[in-house]
């Protein structure tokens, strides 16, 4: 029983120092302004004052407004002491959030599937309302909106000082990043959903119905097209003037960026998750998940280098950054692959 009520009143006492702090850091939010020294003073007098005294003067206080013995006097004893500590721990952690983050959250109006590209000064993101909006980097401020026509799931890429926006409508646009102004558009047959990929002239667009778009930078030709055997099983993957993309039935396809001529095809079965390229200025090797390996082809004789076992059903993407080829494993490891 002593244990029951020594609980009982430490909680008690927590949740109300906790709601009375957060009210009083809402209200200084609302406002503008804090409470004032004098206020945080007369908080704060309980921690500098010896306790004795200041004990025996709340028993004194208590006895003669005749709540001695009862259950919440000790609670508001407790509370004169936890009040100033949770206001010190949440206090400098409330001021310190920004925001101008919950502004532009609020100004979007629809779920953000895809990544926001950063271009300049700006933030372009794309949301599932069909719009695509710019965000001053510095501020914050919602700068312009941009109807697109539907949701924009892939991944936005920032061209210069231009970024591309890809739709689930199969829209492609290239738009300002400072102004939201459209260049051009250029249109493909399949939904969109996978971030496109920049290479020298070119934006590589893969669409969901299997079909491989080059479109030119310059003015949104579409220059070539190739149909893979089924739908991108992840985005293309860039290295100098070589692009190679993974379909969802196994085969992977190297392929020249400014003309679509392909260079070499394998299948490789499984699942794959994606395929990355390697070294990043003149590609020799493709490496792809496969669903449970990783498996690293020479492009130019098309033969297996090796092949790392990543488990069964492995479905994430690898990455180049640095020399290595990176990936995660359903073993709870992270790979980092030479691919020599």
């Amino acid at each position: 029983m002593p244990l029951a009520v020594t609980v009982e009143i430490a909680l008690a006492a927590t949740l109300i120092a906790v709601i009375v702090t957060l009210a009083c850091l809402e209200r200084e939010t609302r406002l503008g302004r804090g409470g004032g020294s004098r206020a945080l003073g007369i908080l704060y007098l309980p921690l500098l004052v010896p306790q004795p005294a200041f004990l025996f003067g709340l028993q004194m206080l208590f006895l003669a407004a005749g709540l001695n013995g009862w259950f919440w006097a000790v609670v508001m004893v407790h509370l004169v002491f936890v009040l100033p500590y949770v206001l010190l721990s949440l206090s400098a952690s409330w001021r310190a959030l920004d925001d101008r983050y919950a502004k532009v959250a609020a100004s979007l109006g629809a779920p953000v599937i895809s990544t926001p590209a950063v271009a300049g000064p700006m933030i372009v993101a794309g949301h599932d309302g069909a719009k695509a909006v710019g965000i001053d980097r510095a501020s914050g401020a919602l700068r312009w909106e941009l109807p697109v026509g539907a949701a924009v799931r892939a991944g936005l890429v920032a061209v210069g000082s231009e970024v591309a926006i890809c739709t689930t409508a199969g829209q492609v646009y290239m738009a300002n990043a400072a102004t939201g102004q459209v260049r051009w558009g250029y249109r493909t047959s399949g939904q969109i959903v996978l971030t496109p990929a920049v290479a020298a002239t070119h934006l590589l667009v893969a669409a969901a119905d299997g079909v491989l778009h080059g479109v030119r930078l310059a003015d949104g030709a579409g220059t070539w097209t190739i149909r893979l055997g089924g739908a991108p099983a992840g985005p293309v993957a860039v290295a100098g003037d070589l692009a190679a993309v993974v379909d969802d039935t196994g085969v992977l396809r190297v392929l020249r960026a400014d003309s679509g001529a392909v260079v070499a095809e394998v299948p490789l079965g499984g699942q794959p998750a994606g395929a990355v390229l390697h070294p990043a200025t003149t590609a020799t090797t493709a490496v792809v998940e496969t669903g449970g390996s990783l498996v690293a082809v020479d492009i130019a004789t098309r033969q297996t280098r090796f092949s790392v076992p990543t488990g069964g059903g492995n479905r994430c993407q690898p990455v180049a950054a640095g020399g290595l080829v990176c990936v995660a494993t359903t073993f709870n490891q992270i790979f980092g692959i030479v691919p020599t």
